[in-house]
């Protein structure tokens, strides 16, 4: 009987171990190995060892949470359950409610203080109702939780843009190279556009003139996150036919 519990507590920590994965990351929540530039540390846990279904924790070098996200299946990134945030003073920024990927229940919000900063109720991920408050907890003009960065005018402006801008590249014209690249970059807090990278090419000259072309955009409206404007990555499909 002692052999077998003794056994069965060594099965559980084993499953322990391999349940729970540490990592160190920088600033950005990137992924670094020296521990001692870390800014946070990361725990992974799984129910068990057979299921996809985990939560995410991320610390402060001190101890302190700074977020929580509970994962269905982690594999495809899909939040069930709690998502939580913490400011750096420890307390609570962000406290959502996931169903299946999608936000059903609450979505609350806090300023630094800890004052409300938005009241939102999501059904199935749309919102039903919400109120946004002031640092003071005063009523105040709703805003949405999150904006994409948008090109001056909107989507259909930036693809005239891109139309009025891009020339079919001789060589592909001449080799009847045709098809679609999908080009990526960082909309930063300015609207300034930087960190241009081709996600999915098609032919180095056609991949060359994508890139010309976005650099030639003017400076976007930034993203926002809970009303702050934010660096967000966007992507664009260029399209080359010919006719």
């Amino acid at each position: 009987m002692k052999y077998f519990t003794l056994l069965s507590l060594l099965t559980i920590i084993i499953n322990s171990i391999i349940a729970q994965d540490t990592i160190y990351l920088d600033a950005n929540y990137d992924k670094i190995d020296d521990k001692k530039n870390a800014i946070y540390y990361q725990v992974l846990k799984y129910e068990d060892a057979n299921t996809m279904r985990a939560s995410r924790s991320i610390y402060f070098m001190s101890g302190q949470l700074k977020m929580l996200k509970n994962y269905s299946n982690l594999k495809n990134q899909l939040l069930d359950g709690k998502y939580e945030l913490y400011f750096d003073n420890g307390n609570i920024n962000e406290n959502i409610d996931y169903i299946n990927g999608m936000i059903d229940g609450q979505l609350l919000t806090y300023w630094p203080n800890g004052i409300a900063k938005r009241i939102d109720k999501y059904k199935e991920g749309k919102l039903v109702e919400g109120k946004c408050f002031s640092r003071t907890g005063k009523d105040t003009t709703y805003f949405e939780y999150e904006i994409i960065p948008q090109f001056p005018g909107g989507e259909g402006k930036s693809m005239n843009f891109l139309y009025r801008n891009m020339m079919y590249p001789a060589e592909a014209r001449h080799n009847d190279i045709q098809g679609r690249v999908i080009i990526g970059f960082l909309v930063n807090e300015d609207g300034s556009i930087s960190d241009i990278k081709i996600v999915r090419g098609v032919h180095k000259s056609l991949d060359d003139e994508s890139l010309r072309v976005i650099k030639l955009m003017p400076n976007w409206t930034p993203a926002q996150h809970d009303g702050e404007k934010i660096k967000a990555r966007y992507t664009i499909p260029i399209t080359y036919k010919l006719e």
